[in-house]
């Protein structure tokens, strides 16, 4: 029955959300806080974990929860139910641009989708850095102090500066990012 579950809730939201996996990340958190399959820490760590294994964010994220939520055969009906309904847009998508490539009109509609897909993932990447940089504990009310998470905003700091003026790649980036954690939040 839960494998049933995690199956339709991914295929859900494989099926309605637009604009890549980062796009995903709120879907997710909102249909696992309704279910109660993760406390928010865990799943802000499943999406820590997700950032750094190979592969897209989103399919990442639906095994590591389906896999947490029953197992090897949960994270199979989590990836499948997340992937089926998107390879069965494109695989249309294909076969319709294949046949109208050359359309003004197509050509028009993708000028305008570029800054929507922008937008998507300007707001992913915000509610991103809102759970990597502000500390949750800090939310309570007249509790302002420690509000900004200085570490996370230290590691923020220095991957930003070492892959933009360094042009270090992203993945040695993403090493020193575990190990400074290690360090910083020990």
């Amino acid at each position: 029955m839960v494998l049933f579950e995690l199956f339709k809730v991914f295929f859900k939201i494989g099926l309605v959300s637009f604009g890549g996996g980062y796009a995903m990340i709120p879907v997710i958190e909102k249909a696992i806080a309704q279910r109660g399959w993760l406390s928010p820490q865990e799943f802000y760590n499943l999406i820590a974990l997700s950032e750094v294994t190979p592969g897209s964010v989103s399919i990442n994220t639906a095994t590591f929860v389906g896999y947490r939520v029953a197992g090897f055969f949960g994270g199979l009906a989590a990836t499948i139910g997340l992937v089926f309904p998107s390879l069965m847009i494109v695989l249309v998508a294909a076969i319709l641009l294949l046949r109208y490539r050359n359309s003004r009109s197509v050509q028009s509609a993708f000028l305008w989708v570029k800054p929507a897909v922008t937008g998507l993932v300007w707001v992913a990447g915000e509610y991103v850095a809102r759970m990597c940089l502000i500390d949750e504990h800090a939310l309570r009310p007249l509790h302002l102090r420690g509000l900004l998470d200085y570490r996370g905003w230290v590691i923020f700091a220095v991957t930003l500066y070492c892959i933009r003026r360094r042009k270090i790649p992203a993945l040695s980036m993403l090493g020193m990012s575990c190990l400074m954690g290690i360090v910083l939040f020990r």
